[in-house]
């Protein structure tokens, strides 16, 4: 498992390298979208957001969460577009834009093997990655160290002591995402 937030973010930026905004969702988008709008206020929209990779957003400041719009309207493409920038912002703790982990969490909730809401373009190698972010969540958490320092695993904890932040059981984190862990 990734045990620094800089290891994570390369690795999060190697997994999610090539991926495009092409024929999906744009962020400016989704306002529109959860305003009711037309296509051609749509299109508008999608015009704003000139960004040509999803690492442009990371240290940008026209990619935040909002009260309009976000993760909830995305279509497939532009989830997996702009996931992996939040979830990059989130681990910098930047304390000018809004994503943080509780922020994301609803995002990765699953029901036992299912493949959560729009991950269906999600390769191997992109779950994993969100299956690290999440694990290292839990890791810098609370319930993640033992006392000497060292992380706690998955398989040592009683799951009926403890909710992940994401707001799932441990014993819904095996079902899906703990498949894509590597074992340290």
């Amino acid at each position: 498992m990734i045990a620094t937030r800089s290891e994570l973010i390369g690795f999060i930026k190697a997994a999610f390298g090539n991926v495009s905004r092409q024929g999906g969702v744009s962020w400016t988008e989704t306002e529109v979208l959860d305003m009711y709008g037309s296509d051609a206020e749509r299109a508008t929209a999608r015009k704003k957001d000139t960004d040509q990779r999803w690492t442009e957003l990371i240290d940008g400041d026209g990619f935040r969460e909002c009260g309009i719009g976000g993760f909830c309207f995305l279509d497939p493409i532009g989830f997996r577009y702009y996931l992996p920038a939040a979830i990059c912002i989130s681990l910098t703790k930047r304390l000018d834009v809004a994503f943080t982990p509780n922020s994301l969490d609803f995002h990765f909730q699953t029901d036992s093997n299912v493949r959560p809401r729009n991950m269906e373009l999600f390769d191997e190698a992109q779950l994993r990655a969100i299956a690290e972010y999440l694990w290292f969540q839990f890791a810098e958490s609370e319930w993640g160290r033992q006392s000497d320092g060292s992380y706690i695993y998955l398989e040592d904890i009683d799951p009926e002591l403890v909710t992940l932040s994401f707001q799932t059981s441990l014993q819904e984190v095996p079902a899906f995402w703990r498949q894509f862990l590597t074992p340290v």
